[in-house]
């Protein structure tokens, strides 16, 4: 089953997901459908602060964890690998695929590897940069905004030179008083530093909010979506009532930070930390694009700087096996 937008400006097909969800006659427990990703966190490190980045609130400064005075960067690659599989299908068309892989004569300890091979088939490897952008970005917003994916961003083409347009993921959250909230998540990696990533990261937010050119086959609801789900998927086209429910933004930005940075796990890190808040004071009100107040002040930002950047995007596509 397969729901497709074609022919309606991207903000329309967040106008009418807002709709859908405040007039859903089923609720759905958002918490009991997010995955643990306990493990997952372990390799990475991060904490909550104003990094004078406007709007002047708490964001999130992240970096690839160390043990000792070793950076665990293969332990990240190999998290974010090993997500592949939830990113694609959901628990049940996983045990959909066990149940099908069983019947034709797969033996058990096998089945994994076939439904990774599978998974990963989605994944293009002429964009591995977009691909470990959009999967970081999946991790993230579940595990910061308790938020799960509702539509998946499609390519339009398969020609890597054409540009895709809109939000990388659209994901669902419930706030403290019960009520739904979108995330339109953004993502940017840049080898090129941090002030390029944040340019263009808040030109694409930007977009997102005003540009309403057309874009064929942007989003479709997939078999990575949980079966609570579907039900919103199945109403997108039918409820035209608009309600209070808020949209925020979450932008991801993955930028080239330079040398390794050396030394014991806390001062290592905190020198990674304070290197982010060194980064955010030289962009100044003259890098952010006209936004309007309201939009602004609903961007949530999370800064990821890496060393050697390049490496870390070869390794993960050599791990991903594509």
């Amino acid at each position: 089953m397969s729901f497709i937008f074609t022919n309606l400006p991207h903000w329309s097909c967040v106008h009418l997901l807002v709709c859908t969800l405040s007039k859903m006659s089923k609720e759905v427990d958002i918490n009991a459908l997010l995955p643990n990703l306990t493990a997952f966190m372990r390799s990475m490190y991060y904490i909550k602060q104003d990094i004078n980045l406007d709007p002047r609130k708490d964001h999130i400064s992240t970096c690839i964890n160390r043990n000792d005075t070793l950076e665990v960067r293969e332990d990240f690659i190999r998290a974010m690998v090993s997500s592949v599989i939830r990113y694609v299908y959901s628990k049940e068309h996983q045990d959909y695929l066990i149940r099908s892989f069983h019947n034709y004569g797969h033996d058990e300890q096998d089945i994994a590897l076939q439904i990774f091979d599978k998974a990963k088939m989605k994944f293009r490897s002429y964009d591995i940069k977009g691909q470990f952008t959009e999967l970081l970005l999946y991790n993230l917003l579940i595990y910061h905004f308790k938020a799960i994916p509702l539509v998946r961003k499609m390519s339009l083409t398969t020609n890597p030179s054409v540009e895709r347009h809109g939000s990388d993921a659209i994901h669902i959250a419930k706030d403290d008083n019960g009520k739904y909230v979108l995330y339109l998540g953004e993502a940017k990696t840049y080898e090129s530093g941090f002030k390029p990533a944040i340019k263009a990261a808040l030109k694409s937010i930007t977009k997102s909010f005003t540009d309403h050119r057309a874009e064929l086959n942007l989003y479709s609801y997939d078999k990575f979506i949980p079966q609570e789900l579907e039900e919103i998927a199945q109403d997108y086209m039918e409820n035209f009532d608009s309600e209070d429910i808020e949209v925020h933004l979450v932008c991801i930005i993955t930028y080239e930070a330079g040398d390794e940075v050396k030394g014991v796990k806390k001062d290592a890190l905190k020198k990674i930390i304070d290197s982010i808040g060194e980064a955010c004071r030289t962009i100044g009100k003259k890098d952010y694009p006209e936004i309007d107040e309201v939009v602004k002040s609903r961007i949530n930002y999370i800064i990821f700087p890496v060393h050697k950047l390049d490496e870390l995007l070869s390794s993960f596509k050599i791990k991903l096996g594509i």
